[in-house]
């Protein structure tokens, strides 16, 4: 009988001594949240068939010290000439290159992110970058005799 109620008058007493600390205090920390803001230039382009397109990535503040946090702009690719999403990725300042499309229609950079290393993702201003691959100089000679 004395057992159980030891337990008892044990399990009673310590919330209010184990987690009290001297000061009345839990724990402390420290937070340091740093704003950054970034956009992609152009938003839409048309490019020709076979040739590689670039996205300037604009970022607000140093993309220099964004870049050696580890920080990586991504986005992924999709279109006629993509079957499947690929992910393209650069430093922050770098532009992402597209590579050379070989089919014609509409492309989309989606999801344009910051990202670091533990997973973290900032939307861009605009997220999303549109692609026109197509026939940009068509020339045709018609002579009559």
């Amino acid at each position: 009988m004395k057992r159980p109620v030891f337990l008892l008058l044990f399990f009673a007493l310590l919330p209010a001594t184990v987690l009290r600390a001297d000061n009345g205090t839990l724990g402390t920390g420290q937070y340091r949240l740093i704003g950054a803001s970034f956009d992609v230039s152009p938003v839409e382009q048309n490019v020709p068939v076979g040739v590689a397109a670039t996205v300037k990535t604009l970022s607000e503040g140093s993309a220099t010290a964004l870049a050696s946090t580890g920080a990586r702009v991504a986005a992924e690719l999709t279109g006629p000439s993509v079957p499947s999403p690929v992910t393209i990725s650069a430093a922050p300042g770098e532009d992402l290159v597209v590579p050379p499309l070989s089919v014609k229609g509409e492309h989309l950079l989606q999801n344009i992110r910051l990202t670091t290393g533990g997973g973290v993702a900032v939307a861009a201003d605009h997220p999303t970058a549109r692609i026109v691959v197509s026939d940009i100089l068509v020339t045709r000679i018609t002579s009559r005799a």
